[in-house]
């Protein structure tokens, strides 16, 4: 040890995601009309990859980790959605961007889901 304080990647990994959506929707309130595209992508994997290779992870737990972290997406999309603060274009350039979000939100969720996976410890 060199003195430093080791945090658990069991409070890192859901941090990563919580503070990610923090951000996101710090930038989407302080500016609604402009589509953070790719904010849902990251906050729904930020966890599960983060957490990666961390312990002896079962797909059950990996399954439970991603749906944490899409679920965090969805919530702050669904929020923003619900008090007009996701009023930007998509990328498609029509449709909702709630419509968009709830895509990435998956989209993010089964990238973090398939990290893990595939970083699981050769023990487990």
């Amino acid at each position: 040890m060199n003195g430093e304080a080791d945090i658990p990647k069991s409070i890192v990994a859901p941090a990563a995601s919580v503070l990610t959506g923090l951000l996101w929707f710090l930038l989407a309130i302080r500016t609604p009309t402009n589509t953070f595209h790719f904010a849902p992508i990251i906050v729904a994997a930020a966890w599960p990859v983060v957490a990666r290779g961390s312990s002896a992870r079962t797909a059950s737990e990996a399954i439970i980790t991603a749906s944490a972290s899409t679920a965090i997406a969805l919530g702050i999309g669904f929020g923003l959605w619900g008090t007009d603060r996701l009023s930007g274009p998509t990328l498609w350039h029509g449709g909702a961007a709630i419509a968009e979000t709830v895509l990435f939100a998956l989209m993010g969720g089964a990238v973090g889901l398939i990290a893990q996976l595939r970083h699981a410890p050769e023990h487990a």
